[in-house]
């Protein structure tokens, strides 16, 4: 049995290289076409300087760290005292994406908590002014029942049932004009005729001070398309290669 598992890992090895370098020839694929990548993988010890927020300095307002190579928000203070005693905390990062696209997010909670959420909210140009919002997160506001939602159109929201404590992938992508939404890989809304330019990519972050449960966050991804498909696959199978070898969860229950 020692000799089996010895070549399997063996093997697992030799295929991590090899992914690891058909991520590279991706990254280098993509500069080559000029296209731009943003990648975090929150490996700390303070977050990417190109994320902007108003959330004051880690410590104050909220307290966050870098645990298990991720993004972790333990705390926030009330956002006003003895009156409103949960505070959202987003940050965010400006974007150019005038074409096809697919940004993808990790996002995890701890069982438990009375009102948080988690997620990610693209905005784009709206010729007649101002901007559309598409956010995709997973909440239990005030009502302690977690639920995925999605709002890619104006008006006409979705929602569905969600993990009391576990990690899934969020994607939003666009191709042609058509933005479509997933959970898990699994498409759940799409809206056509949305061609505008993409120009920020909020982090969607609400804790309760009162029971404050953990926040994660990993692998933010935003690739144009048509290399996204590839990209995408080639960093969670990298990233979970680093999470077998660190012992840290991946997709799954979150602690």
């Amino acid at each position: 049995m020692a000799n089996t598992a010895n070549t399997a890992g063996a093997g697992f090895g030799r295929f991590g290289v090899l992914l690891i370098a058909a991520c590279l020839a991706c990254v280098v694929a993509s500069a080559a076409r000029g296209q731009t990548i943003f990648f975090d993988g929150f490996s700390g010890p303070e977050l990417h300087p190109r994320w902007t927020h108003a959330n004051g300095p880690n410590g104050g307002d909220w307290t966050y760290d870098f645990a298990n190579s991720m993004f972790n928000l333990r705390s926030v203070t009330p956002s006003v005292p003895f009156k409103i005693p949960w505070r959202g905390v987003d940050f965010h990062t400006a974007l150019d994406l005038p074409g096809d696209f697919t940004v993808t997010a990790r996002v995890g909670w701890t069982a438990g908590g009375p009102a948080r959420r988690i997620g990610i909210r693209l905005i784009s140009d709206n010729p007649a002014g101002g901007g559309f919002s598409y956010p995709l997160y997973m909440d239990e506001w005030l009502t302690g029942t977690p639920r995925f939602s999605w709002e890619l159109l104006a008006g006409r929201a979705g929602s569905a049932p969600a993990p009391s404590g576990a990690f899934v992938d969020f994607s939003i992508a666009r191709t042609g004009a058509t933005i479509r939404a997933f959970i898990d890989g699994v498409e759940v809304d799409r809206v056509d005729g949305r061609s505008e330019r993409v120009r920020s990519l909020s982090i969607i972050l609400l804790g309760d001070s009162r029971e404050m449960r953990p926040l994660h966050l990993d692998f933010v991804t935003v690739v144009p398309a048509p290399a996204a498909g590839v990209w995408v696959a080639a960093v969670g199978a990298v990233a979970l290669c680093r999470r077998r070898r660190a012992g840290t969860p991946g997709r799954g229950h979150a602690s």
